[in-house]
């Protein structure tokens, strides 16, 4: 019976033909036996080893007995290895020599050092990362997630290993290298990006030589609003130890090390902390904002705040372990600063935006002034920057904001509230204390 299956075996590997395979002389069929001397009704035939594999696999074969009595074998699946708790056992005698010689069939295509090329993934990586419908669900399908301001790197596997590739494009490297290689996707965070010359640059640290990836297809890929795949191959010496994934982008470089798939950088990570990126509508009335100058009592209606929370702002990055708080401190259209005379009535000023004083304060009362702020466009819209720790969540925003008011209509037509109104003011207004949160989602 093993005879026969032997030689069925033999043939069907033989009549594949559209894969090279290597089969040694002396790759046959074996019985499994467990411990217990049972006998598995599974047969294991090989070892053989198919191009485009990474290590030899066996045939099983499903016994039977069919209606004549004779014991038949059913092709079943490829196995990477014998079963652990089992051994390998011939009727005739014949044993596996664990010591057995095989190698993967030959490939034309070398690498030399330095060289990278690009190579497909697994369907079942392609499958769980290009299904992925936002940036939250892409992070959970990779082992690892590089993050930048316009894309997101989700690596699903990487190490080293002496060929990289499929059957159809396997790459072996020039004597006494290896391959680096990483599963690797990219997701854009809008839905198409139209970046001006500018990507990421991707390079491969051996031992802290320099070997960069051959990304010439990277700005169709980065601007394709979708998931991509960019899994690469690079060439470096066999004895190299430290093996890093570097990614550099608007002036940082993060890096990963393809081993233990770990992120070796942390700068960045804040935007995946999972604490949202919240943006705050709170509207005050025109009651919570008085302010008294030369005797007159100023307020002013319609201000907002909005706020983002990055590690990346003003295009440069917050320092290790820091994130940066945007704010937008806005008058609403047509909003109007007023000042109210010494009776009920009120004169109207259009106003100015023309400076201000803004101070965050933590959860934990340390207090961050800004770093930086401007006036936007309208004249009405006041931007900061805030340079925080990444640890903290809850903020207050305090300080105060300048306005150049000139009047534009006087509550009475004739009498002293005409004449004593001021016609142009300069006014300081507080600004209420704006509670900021960013929780986690």
């Amino acid at each position: 019976t093993l005879r026969v299956l032997d030689s069925a075996f033999s043939t069907s590997v033989a009549s594949n033909g559209e894969t090279a395979v290597t089969v040694p002389d002396d790759a046959r069929c074996y019985y499994q036996a467990a411990k217990n001397d049972a006998i598995s009704s599974t047969l294991l035939c090989g070892p053989i080893w198919y191009l485009g594999d990474d290590e030899p696999t066996w045939v099983s074969q499903e016994l039977a007995i069919d209606s004549a009595g004779l014991i038949t074998g059913q092709e079943g699946d490829l196995v990477r290895s014998p079963d652990k708790d089992k051994s390998l056992y011939r009727t005739d005698g014949k044993t596996y020599d664990d010591n057995l010689k095989i190698a993967e069939p030959a490939t034309a295509n070398t690498v030399q050092l330095g060289e990278s090329v690009l190579i497909p993934s697994s369907t079942a990586d392609t499958d769980s990362l290009t299904a992925t419908a936002s940036i939250d669900e892409f992070v959970a399908a990779s082992k690892v997630a590089v993050y930048t301001p316009d894309f997101v790197f989700g690596i699903t596997d990487g190490g080293t290993k002496a060929r990289v590739g499929d059957a159809e494009h396997r790459y072996a490297t020039a004597a006494g290298n290896k391959f680096a290689y990483m599963n690797m996707y990219v997701m854009p965070w809008g839905s198409k990006l139209a970046i001006d010359g500018e990507y990421p640059t991707l390079e491969i640290s051996a031992d802290g030589d320099k070997h960069p990836l051959d990304a010439t297809g990277l700005p169709t890929v980065m601007t394709a609003g979708e998931v991509s795949n960019i899994s690469f191959g690079v060439s470096v010496p066999k004895n190299a130890k430290n093996v890093d994934l570097e990614v550099t982008y608007r002036g940082l470089t993060q890096t990963v090390n393809l081993k233990s798939l770990k992120r070796t950088s942390a700068t960045a990570n804040a935007f995946y902390d999972g604490k949202a990126t919240t943006e705050f509508l709170t509207e005050r009335s025109e009651s919570s904002n008085k302010t008294t100058t030369d005797g007159w009592e100023y307020s002013i209606v319609g201000e907002k705040l909005n706020a983002f929370r990055s590690p990346f702002g003003e295009e440069t990055w917050a320092a290790d372990g820091n994130v940066w708080i945007h704010t937008y401190l806005t008058l609403a259209d047509n909003s109007l600063a007023y000042w109210t005379g010494p009776s009920v009535w009120s004169d109207f000023y259009d106003n100015t935006l023309t400076g201000a004083t803004l101070t965050l304060t933590d959860e934990a009362g340390g207090t961050f002034p800004a770093a930086s702020s401007s006036i936007l466009e309208d004249e009405l819209v006041l931007s900061s920057y805030f340079e925080v720790p990444a640890k903290s969540v809850s903020f207050t925003v305090g300080g105060t904001v300048t306005y150049d008011m000139k009047r534009r209509q006087a509550a009475g037509t004739t009498g002293a509230m005409v004449e004593t109104s001021p016609v142009r003011a300069n006014a300081e207004f507080p600004v209420p204390s704006y509670e900021l949160d960013f929780a986690k989602e």
